[in-house]
């Protein structure tokens, strides 16, 4: 006779960090209830899966991008890592011991508090703001376009774990306005797979900042300074066009226009826009250190996160944009072959890891304009606004 636990948790799901453009109007206060009857661990499916999945994630365990519902090698390491703090036993699965604690988690987190909207005037560290009271159908989009405040700025005032999840009484802190810049992509569809994810929004202070922050004498091992003509023009392709200079087998330089560190890659994949690897292990280690310092809010780093890029292909410079998730692939594996446990969560199916001994499992994507996902087969908003910031590249 097994124990049965029922949760019930108010979700607020914010497109920030998710794979959902911040377009999508679909982001509303869900009221869930679950009869937990079974122990969850690896291979499992299901909606309570998910729910266990955002629990974790609201407390700094699961650093996966969305909540997907399959109980992986991610989901179990959350598990643990959960378990151990908690002081529970330590096996990876998800069972009435590590619910109860959850539970609790919940109940100590949502206190409830008084009613409103902007409640009074607080002062921060960083700076003097507002309070506002979390209510039924807010998300951290909509509360950032009623105050104009960038979300980025709401998640670092509020010390906010991920950014995927908000909650009906939460106090949060309203800092002051800050100028940002908002890019519209006509004829864009937003990504709803799940597998692909960032913010269709601009920060122009950010991109400033992390110019700034680039380092000013670059290892010339992986931080290569542009050797093209500064007489090359930026050429902004249509995929169709895009597909035939970058061809699969094309070897190219990245360039992070924000930063201004560069990378080798090469195309192995893809027909709706560029899957492409990093070169080598040094290619794919520069990489990681470009997202883990520009796209980490507290524990969780966004790899999914669209960063612009300059395409170097022999004299030619291609505004394109990239994401940091190596995916769908097992880099010790041999290409193309049927493999369990591809990176990024995609559990089995064909390995799409043609470069091997990079240290890199799978291939990353690169967009150009009118490029599509493989998921959604529709043009992606936010890939579309960094490729027009990286036309605007100078250097």
């Amino acid at each position: 006779m097994g124990i049965v636990l029922i949760l019930s948790c108010f979700v607020i799901v914010s497109p920030f960090l998710s794979h959902s453009a911040l377009a999508n109007a679909a982001n509303t206060i869900v009221e869930t209830t679950f009869k937990l009857t079974r122990n969850m661990r690896m291979g499992m499916r299901g909606e309570d899966v998910k729910l266990l999945q955002e629990l974790l994630s609201q407390d700094g365990y699961f650093n996966y991008h969305t909540a997907t519902g399959y109980f992986g090698e991610i989901t179990r390491k959350a598990v643990i890592d959960f378990q151990k703090a908690k002081g529970l036993k330590v096996d990876g699965i998800a069972g009435p011991q590590t619910w109860t604690a959850l539970a609790v988690e919940r109940d100590d987190a949502n206190t409830p508090t008084s009613r409103g909207d902007v409640d009074r005037s607080k002062t921060t560290e960083n700076g003097t703001g507002q309070e506002y009271i979390v209510k039924r159908g807010d998300s951290l989009w909509k509360i950032s376009q009623q105050f104009k405040v960038p979300i980025t700025k709401l998640v670092e005032v509020n010390n906010i774990k991920n950014g995927s999840l908000i909650y009906v009484n939460q106090k949060l802190i309203i800092p002051s306005n800050q100028n940002t810049i908002n890019v519209t992509i006509k004829d864009a569809e937003p990504d709803t797979t799940g597998k692909q994810e960032t913010d269709t929004k601009t920060s122009q202070n950010k991109a400033e900042k992390e110019k700034q922050e680039a380092p000013k004498t670059q290892d010339k091992a992986n931080e290569k300074k542009d050797e093209t003509p500064k007489q090359s023009p930026i050429e902004v392709l249509d995929w169709k066009d895009a597909n035939k200079v970058f061809s699969i087998g094309t070897v190219a330089t990245v360039i992070d226009t924000r930063t201004g560190i560069s990378y080798k890659v090469k195309r192995t994949y893809g027909s709706l826009h560029a899957d492409t690897e990093p070169l080598t292990k040094e290619d794919a280690d520069t990489m990681r250190s470009i997202w883990r310092k520009y796209e980490t809010v507290g524990k969780s780093t966004n790899y999914w996160a669209r960063r612009p890029i300059i395409l170097v292909i022999g004299d030619r410079r291609l505004a394109a944009s990239a994401n940091g998730m190596f995916h769908a692939g097992v880099d010790s594996k041999p290409a193309n072959v049927y493999v369990n446990n591809r990176s990024g969560g995609y559990g089995y199916g064909q390995n799409l890891d043609a470069v091997k001994g990079n240290g890199a499992d799978g291939h990353f994507c690169i967009h150009f304009v009118n490029s599509k996902t493989h998921g959604t087969k529709q043009v992606d908003a936010s890939h579309q606004a960094a490729i027009k910031e990286a036309a605007k590249y100078n250097k």
